[in-house]
């Protein structure tokens, strides 16, 4: 029998997988999406139990 699994959201991303950037935004720049680093931009975070 595969171990249990449990999975929660993503609490750095709020299970989105990119974070909010905190950079500060200038009109006509571009921020492009960064993967999460803790979920590894999948919005949720696997546990083996």
């Amino acid at each position: 029998m595969p171990p249990k699994i449990k999975e929660h959201m993503c609490p750095l991303c709020k299970g989105t997988g990119f974070p909010k950037s905190v950079e500060p935004t200038r009109p006509g720049r571009k921020i492009y999406p960064v993967r999460c680093v803790s979920c590894q931009g999948k919005g949720k975070i696997s546990e083996s139990a």
